[in-house]
């Protein structure tokens, strides 16, 4: 196909403006499953909140996360967010209490401007933030449930405690015993309080998981936070608030203490058990944790609990929070981000039906832009396909008029129609839908899986194994159907022949009674085709059964696969769902591949067939250097040892012509059928080429001048005479370039003829329509009409291959009469099987074999050439026994 690419360059420029629109058709579809996962992701699951970090937060609830963070990400909060009072004006000028209706008479954190690199930042370290707080809760729980964490505690307010006690005993220069510390002396004062009941009974441990939202869990979690918070923070002030220490063993030293002793008691911890039991904030379950059920009033009551637990386990809970995907962390922080907003009063339901709505919007943008890109590449490649065609089917008649007898010996007529039409139009199909499908899959097919990959690595796999078992699949079918489709043209050809020979030779099928022949054989052509088509079709209809199995395999798969991951914390829903529609158009450019592939082949096949046609260089060409007949010259054609052989033909048609004819003769031609006589007329106006030897005409060699200076010198009836679709004026006319014919030169050309009469006898005249090939008109009629279009040019040669055969002898004669009058100065040459028609010829030549055997008037060749007399006697009753060849004669024939 790529012969015939240069036909394409003069729609270069459509062709770039249907790929520019095809990109942006593929791209606008690529486009739309992100569109559909963030409404999942963002607007259904995060409530609307884009951001994985709030714009606002409460002063308490700015405390809070702060101690979930590394120092590094305190330092970035720090930074970008500044404490603003509820009555303070925003950027557009309004105070932040109308934003935030719940903030009224308190301080909120609020965010700066930022470039999107720190907003990045942000909501990374956010994200990260709200992970360490669900694992830091799960190990929480973990602890509860094995009951460590009541020990744990216990062991960690003590240490506090003593801590505090040996800073205070430091300050207060308390005498130290011989071999003691501050903290020995410190451990010994604590324990002593302990004994003496100094900090009172430890009924509960610091709770408040329930502030996730776990039944059962809140109402322990508001006592637990507030005893823990006072516990840890008053037990050393308290012990040293007299200044007075006493030594070792001394119960009085530390003062009142009932304080401490209510923070570092263990009491009752079934109240940390109904915390821990608030939910499991595991990878598993921590994104199933319902944002709404979520008061973050309740959860800053963790903090005292926080404070409390060992840093390795905030280490730890940090390290697996980075761990996780990005994706994963800013939609738990999300969920944080809405608890925030709701604090402060936020209309949440606005935010989400907002953010749909939004997207909503730009997803039906993006689906017009699709359409009307669709339409518009659809628009051009049929315009782009149709003009391909036209300058294709232009381009391939140029040639074949182009075309000498060899040429059409070669190509048949049948063949010469189905590549002009049906070759033809299959490749404007496939320009028209390969514009479309050829340019649209690849972008389609890669952009998908590119799109798929970026949504999930991990399941890459299931992108590779789509396009492996598409590609075996299309290749197994191509192999079977593509030498079919290289049969389909074949047979075609041979359809049209049959189809052909029929409706021309019907007149002859039907006088030998041959239609059921015919008919059987037309059956047998149009069955071959008809089973190949079905074969082709049974084949290509398996691929959309396979297409679908293969689809719809595949989005179980990824439901499977992908549940999994949604399952443990490694995708999103609504990535989820992008993901199967990314594969989804994977396939569908695969299927787009497969249909291209079903054309290609027979397009293959068409545009060999037709660059056949146009690469095919005429036998007959017009010389580089034409040469021009004089003006004085007309009339005169010479042969000189003439030879001509047709193309693959294993011996001459012709041998050693040699004649030459004069201005104001006739010269005539006879012999028997197939004897060369049309081969010899064909040569002069160059349908064929002489294979050796030269013709001349007017004193020029035939191969010196242009075809179109030869021909118009030339006035030809053929064999069969053909007339045009149009109407009487039109054939006669048919020939005359340089002038129009007036309705008297129609007159008289048509009297000489022998033409006038029968067209008098019709009521248009000469404006009598005539049929395709003059199928309304006699064979007699036809033979008038081609001598009088031979006429109309007045050339200085006329050529009349057996042209009065349809004639009566009355007409015969009246048309050869008038024919000497009105060519008086021209040369005929005349080939005829009638005696009567050549016998008052200059000069007749009768050829047997392609050879001219003998020459001379009627009466030389009755007494010198037995085969010219054996024509005269059979159609001449006239001619006289003693005129006989001497050879006949002297043999005894009769």
């Amino acid at each position: 196909m790529l012969k015939l690419a240069h036909y394409l360059k003069p729609h270069l420029a459509a062709v770039i403006l249907a790929m520019v629109l095809l990109f942006t058709q593929a791209i606008s579809e690529l486009f739309l499953p992100n569109l559909m996962g963030d409404i999942v992701n963002i607007g259904i699951q995060q409530g609307g909140i884009e951001e994985g970090t709030p714009r606002a937060i409460s002063e308490e609830g700015f405390n809070f996360i702060k101690a979930f963070m590394s120092e590094e990400d305190q330092a970035l909060f720090s930074e970008h967010y500044v404490l603003k009072s509820a009555d303070d004006l925003d950027s557009k000028g309004q105070p932040y209490v109308n934003s935030w209706p719940e903030a009224a008479g308190q301080n909120l954190y609020v965010l700066e401007d930022v470039s999107p690199e720190t907003m990045l930042k942000l909501e990374d370290a956010f994200g990260t933030t709200t992970w360490t707080m669900l694992n830091l809760m799960q190990r929480v729980q973990a602890a509860v449930e094995d009951g460590s964490l009541t020990p744990l505690l216990e062991g960690q307010m003590r240490n506090q405690a003593i801590d505090q006690i040996a800073i205070e005993l430091e300050k207060a220069q308390t005498p130290l015993p011989p071999g003691m510390t501050y903290g020995t002396l410190a451990e010994q004062v604590y324990d002593q309080q302990l004994k003496s009941g100094g900090f009172g009974d430890k009924s509960q441990l610091p709770g408040g998981l329930g502030a996730l939202g776990t039944p059962g869990s809140a109402s322990a979690t508001g006592s637990a936070g507030s005893a823990g918070a006072a516990g840890s923070e008053t037990n050393a002030g308290s012990a040293t608030s007299t200044g007075d220490v006493s030594a070792p063993g001394d119960a009085s030293a530390s003062g009142d203490s009932s304080s401490t002793d209510d923070a570092s008691a263990s009491g009752d911890s079934s109240s940390t058990d109904d915390a821990g039991a608030s939910g499991d904030s595991s990878a598993e379950a921590a994104p199933q944790i319902d944002s709404q059920s979520i008061d973050i009033t309740q959860m800053y009551e963790l903090l005292p609990l926080i404070k409390l637990l060992p840093p390795e386990w905030l280490t730890e809970a940090q390290t697996t929070a980075q761990s996780l995907e990005p994706s994963m962390r800013n939609q738990s922080a999300t969920m944080l981000v809405s608890a925030f907003y709701r604090e402060l009063g936020a209309d949440m339901t606005g935010i989400e039906m907002s953010y749909i709505l939004r997207i909503g919007l730009i997803m039906l943008a993006v689906t017009t832009i699709t359409g009307l890109a669709t339409i518009l590449v659809g628009y051009i490649s049929a315009k782009v396909g149709a003009g391909v065609a036209r300058a294709i089917r232009s381009a391939m008649f140029s040639k074949v008029a182009s075309f000498s007898h060899a040429e059409f010996d070669r190509f048949s007529t049948a063949s010469l129609i189905t590549r002009s039409t049906n070759d033809v139009m299959m490749m404007q199909m496939i320009i028209s839908m390969g514009i479309r499908m050829v340019c649209y899959a690849p972008i389609m097919g890669i952009g998908g899986a590119i799109m798929a990959i970026n949504k999930s690595v991990s399941m890459s796999w299931i992108v590779v194994l789509a396009a492996v078992v598409m590609l075996g699949g299309v290749t197994l079918q191509m192999s079977i159907v593509t030498p079919r489709f290289r049969l389909v043209q074949r047979l075609t050809d041979r359809l049209n022949l049959v189809a052909r020979e029929k409706l021309t030779g019907l007149m002859v099928i039907r006088a030998f009674n041959r239609d059921d022949v015919e008919r059987q054989r037309f059956d047998e052509a149009n069955l071959d085709l008809t089973n190949t088509h079905i074969f082709i079709g049974r084949i290509m209809t398996l691929m959309g059964p396979f297409l679908t199995i293969i689809m719809n395999g595949m989005s179980i798969l990824i439901i499977w696969v992908g549940g999994h991951q949604v399952a443990a914390a490694q995708m999103q829903v609504g990535d989820m769902m992008a993901y199967m529609q990314y594969i989804m158009q994977v396939m569908m450019s695969f299927m787009m591949f497969s249909m291209m592939f079903m054309m290609l082949p027979r397009a293959q096949v068409s545009a060999t067939r037709i660059a056949e046609v146009l690469e095919t260089q005429p036998s007959i060409v017009d010389p580089a250097e034409p040469l021009k007949i004089a003006p004085g010259m007309r009339g005169m054609v010479e042969f000189n040892d003439v030879s001509f052989r047709y193309e693959g033909a294993e011996e001459d048609a012709l041998q050693d012509i040699n004649f030459a004819a004069q201005p104001g003769q006739m010269i005539a031609f006879i012999g028997p059928t197939g004897s060369g006589k049309s081969s010899i007329m064909n040569l002069i106006p160059r349908f064929y080429d002489v294979s050796t030897g030269s013709i001349s005409v007017n004193g020029v060699d035939v191969r010196d001048l242009t075809q179109s200076e030869l021909r118009s010198h030339i006035g030809y009836v053929p064999q069969l005479s053909t007339l045009m679709s149009g109407n009487i004026a039109t054939n006669i006319s048919y020939g005359v370039q340089d002038r129009d014919l007036s309705y008297d030169d129609l007159i008289d050309i048509s009297t000489v003829a022998q033409a006038i009469d029968f067209i008098g006898e019709k009521d248009e005249g000469f404006y009598f329509p005539v049929a395709q090939s003059g199928a309304n008109v006699s064979g007699g009629q036809k033979q008038r009409l081609a001598i009088a279009r031979a006429l109309a040019i007045q050339p200085d040669i006329y050529l009349f291959d057996d042209s009065f055969s349809a004639l009566d002898f009355s007409t015969d004669v009246a048309l050869r009469r008038a024919l000497k009058e009105y060519t008086t100065d021209a040369t005929l040459l005349v080939i005829s099987q009638r005696i009567g028609t050549i016998m008052e010829a200059d000069v007749i030549h009768v050829v047997d074999e392609g050879r001219i055997i003998n020459s001379g008037s009627h009466d030389e060749l009755l007494v010198n050439c037995p085969e010219y007399y054996e024509i005269a006697s059979s159609q001449l009753a006239e001619v006289a026994e003693t005129a006989r060849p001497a050879s006949l004669t002297e043999g005894g024939g009769q």
